[in-house]
């Protein structure tokens, strides 16, 4: 796992903007389900900052990380 860490380090830099981000989670060397950030509050339950929904083709199909809109 640390190997890996280092790896994405090395290709997407210690800091990095938000397209490098969505690079790194689209990157299948580092990511097994592709994954996009999507900045809303509207799958979000009270008190939660993040909430990780599945595709509805399943894991295969990918997988969207709703993000509060704060972290903006």
């Amino acid at each position: 796992m640390e190997g890996k860490a280092r790896q994405a380090r090395a290709r997407y830099g210690p800091e990095f903007s938000a397209s490098e981000c969505a690079a790194l989670l689209g990157d299948g060397d580092f990511v097994r389900f592709a994954t996009s950030i999507e900045l809303t509050e509207t799958e979000l339950m009270p008190g939660e900052f993040a909430f990780a929904k599945v595709s509805p083709q399943g894991p295969k199909g990918g997988f969207t990380l709703f993000v509060h809109e704060h972290f903006r």
